[in-house]
């Protein structure tokens, strides 16, 4: 029979001891999370409290800066609720367990025919430099990768039409 943790956590003497702290925790957190962005939210945590010194997790660098930042807002905020709180420290761990999102850099991009048609453009209209050469192959692996309707069809297509219409 499976039971709830918070019956556990009201019927076992060691848990009991737990629950204030974890319920004080809690809500520091719900405060803190109601006081920064959601994108300041997502990437850092309440940690734990020092004293009287409220300590956040960062998950890297330029999100601990930019908390540094909103500090005296975000302690105003925090003491509104919770007025034993007199400071704010930041701390950063780094570290890509904190985050739930899958890491996409072997993810598979594309390009439509479109955007490879404007980089052939942009491609000839410059002189013979490697940003030309660099364009030309972006765009030649967008019309490889497009199965759908490869760069060199349309440019058919289109020549095609020009060919049916007799000059006036």
């Amino acid at each position: 029979m499976a039971t709830k943790l918070s019956t556990l956590m009201q019927e076992v003497p060691a848990l009991r001891r737990l629950s204030a702290p974890l319920k004080r925790l809690q809500k520091l957190h719900d405060v803190y999370s109601d006081a920064v962005p959601n994108s300041l939210s997502k990437g850092s945590r309440v940690g734990y409290l020092d004293g009287a010194t409220l300590v956040v997790i960062a998950h890297n660098g330029t999100i601990a800066a930019n908390l540094r930042q909103r500090l005296p807002t975000l302690l105003s905020c925090v003491q509104s609720h919770i007025s034993e709180v007199t400071g704010i420290r930041i701390e950063v761990q780094v570290g890509n367990f904190y985050t739930s999102a899958p890491n996409n850099r072997n993810a598979k991009r594309s390009m439509s025919s479109s955007g490879a048609r404007s980089l052939d453009g942009l491609a000839d209209v410059l002189p013979d430099s490697p940003l030309r050469q660099a364009l030309k192959r972006l765009a030649s692996r967008a019309e490889a990768s497009d199965k759908n309707q490869p760069l060199k069809h349309v440019n058919e297509a289109d020549s095609d039409e020009k060919h049916d219409k007799k000059p006036e």
